[in-house]
C-alpha cells in the first residue's frame, strides 16, 4: 500500500502552481472559452481627468511601463491614507483595449493596494459595471486581494452586489489563513447566510478555498482533499487533483498518480471521483498530435474493477474503453466486479463497443470460452447483432447455442417477427 502522505506530496506542486497561476497568468485570448469580452474595444475610462493619460510612452514595452507605474505608486503610499496615484494608475489600466495586457497590468498593481485604497477602487469598478463594462478578471483579482487583507470587511462589501465576489474573497482569505476560511465556510453551511447565498451545495465556495489554500500550502491542500473525500462539502472539487495532474503532466503522469491514490488509504469517495475523472480524459491525447491514450487509461482503471469504490459511471466508461481498444483484455475484467449493477453497466458499454469494433472476434472468443459465466449474455448480443444486419444464419447459429431457456425463448419470440 502506498502511504497517503506520499500520494499527497506527489500532487502538491501541481495544486500550488495552478492556484498561483490564476493570479499571474494573462487572460486567455479573445474567443477562448471563459474569456470575458466585456470592455474589449469600448471606452472604459476612469474619471474624465484620466481619460487622456497615456499608459505607455513611445518605444516603451508594457513591462517597462508596468514597472514604472508600480514604483511610482509604491513611492506615493502613505500610512493610513488612500493612495490617489495608485487609484489613478489602476483607472488608466482599465482604459486599455488589449484584455491580456490590461489584466496583467492590473495584476501587477494589485499587491500594492491596501484597504485604505480599496474602497475607491471598488467604486471605480462598480461604476464601470453599471455602464456595462464588467471587467470580470480585474474584479476577481481585486476581491482576492481584499480577502487577503481584511476578509471581514471584504465579505461585508461583497454583500452589496457582485455575484462572484464572495468566492473570490474566500480564495484570497484562504491563501492567508486557510483554517479560518474553512471554519467560516463550515459555519455558513450549517447556518446559511441568505444574503451571501451560501449553502452546503454552493460548490464555488469550497473550490475557491481549495485554490487559495494551495497557494499557501500545497501539502495542506492535498491532504485536506484526501481527508475529506467523503464529506459532501468537498464533493464538488475532489476531481480537482486529477484535473491538475493531467493539465500539468498529461496522461503519462496521471496513470501512476492514480494508482498511488487507489492503493493508498485515501477515502473511497476521493478514489471514486479520481477514477471517474481519469476515465473522462481517455479520449484526450497527450498533445495535439499524439494518439488517444484510452487504452492505457482503461488498463490502469481495470486493475481496480473489483474495488467497492468502483462506480457505475466509471464502469460504463471502462467498458467503452476496453471494448474499443482491447476487448480480449476487457473480457478478463467482466467477472471482477463485486457489485452486480456495476458489472451490468460495464457489460452494456463493453459489448456494444466490442461488437462495433469486431463482432467476429467476439464469436471467436466465445468459441474458446464456452464455460464463461457470460456466455449466454454475449451469445444473445451476437445473435441480436447479426439479426440487425440481416445475417439470419449467423443469428440463428448463436441463438441455438444459448443454454438459458428463458433467455432463449425471449429471443425466439423476438426473431419470429422476422
Amino acid at each position: 500500500m502506498i502511504p497517503l502522505r506520499a500520494a499527497a506530496l506527489h500532487t502538491a506542486g501541481l495544486l500550488v502552481a495552478f492556484a498561483a497561476g490564476r493570479l499571474s497568468m494573462p487572460a486567455p485570448a479573445p474567443g477562448v472559452p471563459g474569456q470575458s469580452m466585456e470592455g474589449g474595444n469600448r471606452r472604459t475610462g476612469p474619471p474624465s481627468s484620466l481619460a487622456g493619460r497615456p499608459v505607455r510612452t513611445a518605444g516603451e514595452t508594457w513591462l517597462d511601463a508596468a514597472a514604472a507605474d508600480a514604483a511610482a505608486a509604491r513611492g506615493a503610499a502613505r500610512p493610513g491614507e488612500a493612495n490617489p496615484l495608485l487609484v489613478e494608475k489602476l483607472g488608466a489600466v482599465l482604459t486599455m483595449a488589449d484584455p491580456e495586457e490590461r489584466l496583467a497590468r492590473w495584476q501587477g498593481l494589485m499587491p500594492l493596494m491596501r484597504m485604505e485604497d480599496a474602497r475607491a477602487v471598488m467604486t471605480m469598478l462598480r461604476e464601470n459595471r453599471a455602464e456595462g463594462r464588467g471587467f470580470n478578471g480585474e474584479n476577481a483579482v481585486f476581491w482576492r486581494q481584499c480577502g487577503r487583507m481584511d476578509p471581514a470587511t471584504a465579505l461585508t462589501w461583497a454583500k452589496e452586489g457582485e455575484s462572484n465576489a464572495t468566492t473570490d474573497v474566500l480564495g484570497g482569505w484562504a491563501s492567508r489563513d486557510s483554517s479560518a476560511a474553512l471554519a467560516w465556510v463550515k459555519a455558513m453551511c450549517a447556518h446559511p447566510d441568505t444574503e451571501l447565498g451560501i449553502t452546503i451545495e454552493s460548490a464555488p465556495f469550497i473550490s475557491e478555498l481549495m485554490k487559495g489554500l494551495a497557494a499557501q500550502s500545497p501539502e495542506a491542500a492535498v491532504e485536506l482533499l484526501l481527508a475529506n473525500g467523503d464529506d459532501p462539502l468537498f464533493g464538488s472539487c475532489l476531481g480537482m487533483a486529477t484535473d491538475l495532474v493531467i493539465q500539468r503532466g498529461g496522461i503519462t503522469a496521471a496513470l501512476p498518480w492514480f494508482s498511488g491514490i487507489a492503493e493508498s488509504g485515501a477515502p473511497a469517495g476521493f478514489k471514486t471521483v479520481s477514477l471517474e475523472t481519469l476515465l473522462s480524459y481517455g479520449n484526450i491525447p497527450a498533445d495535439g498530435t499524439a494518439p488517444s491514450r484510452k487504452g492505457e487509461v482503461a488498463q490502469t482503471a481495470a486493475r481496480y474493477a473489483g474495488e467497492p469504490w468502483f462506480s457505475k459511471a466509471a464502469a460504463r466508461d471502462l467498458g467503452t474503453g476496453m471494448g474499443e481498444t482491447d476487448p480480449v483484455a476487457g473480457a478478463a475484467v467482466m467477472e471482477n466486479f463485486q457489485n452486480a449493477e456495476t458489472r451490468e453497466e460495464f457489460m452494456s458499454t463493453f459489448l456494444s463497443a466490442w461488437l462495433t469494433k469486431d463482432a467476429a472476434s467476439m464469436g471467436e472468443w466465445l468459441n474458446r470460452n464456452r464455460t464463461s459465466p457470460s456466455f449466454d449474455l454475449m451469445a444473445s448480443r451476437l445473435a441480436r447483432w447479426y439479426l440487425g444486419i440481416e445475417d439470419m444464419k449467423a443469428s440463428g447459429d448463436w441463438l441455438d447455442q444459448i443454454r438459458n431457456p428463458d433467455l432463449k425463448k425471449e429471443l425466439e419470440q423476438m426473431f419470429s417477427a422476422y
